[in-house]
């Protein structure tokens, strides 16, 4: 534990070592472990699961190079996308970071995103279009044993650009 947050902080979270352990032994990314480890630190379970059994039932859900194994497609059910233009004034969110391609209408259910286990500890961001953005729409297809159904546009630059781009704004939550 001192290792990811100093020996001083090491101290605050000696709650958390046993989950953290457990996931570093189940072989749970850095990013995995810092959701878990915000959720455990506020009272909340991540996703719903029971630390004490660590992330090893996430292992279903792996490639064999230990990445997440995501849908084909883009995610999106075959025969569901179709090339579109989203609107100026419409509102998108993302979870994640500004360096992602996909996001969805604002609030499109979680659980119809089919997103990756430890996604739910980062907030989603809300962005408005200011101009016309070309993407593909599709409908998410389910994984990680989350049904999926819900929409989802991938955008042909990543959020950060876009915003440089002045093609989208953050919006305030």
């Amino acid at each position: 534990m001192g290792r990811l947050f100093g020996s001083e902080g090491a101290k605050h979270f000696e709650g958390a070592g046993s989950l953290a352990q457990k996931m570093v032994q189940s072989g749970a990314t850095p990013e995995e472990i810092n959701a878990a480890l915000t959720h455990y630190l506020k009272g909340q379970v991540p996703d719903g699961q029971d630390p004490a059994t660590g992330w090893s039932q996430y292992g279903k859900y792996r490639n064999e190079k230990g990445d997440w194994n995501w849908p084909p497609n883009n995610g999106a059910i075959s025969g569901s996308v179709s090339q579109t233009t989203i609107p100026k004034g419409t509102i998108l969110d993302r979870f994640g970071s500004e360096k992602g391609y996909f996001v969805s209408p604002s609030g499109v259910p979680y659980s119809e995103r089919s997103l990756a286990p430890g996604t739910a500890a980062y907030p989603p961001v809300k962005y408005e279009v200011i101009k016309p953005i070309p993407a593909e729409k599709g409908t998410i297809a389910p994984a990680f044993g989350e049904p999926g159904g819900g929409v989802q546009y991938k955008l042909n630059d990543t959020i950060e650009e876009l915003i440089k781009n002045k093609y989208i704004k953050k919006v305030e939550q």
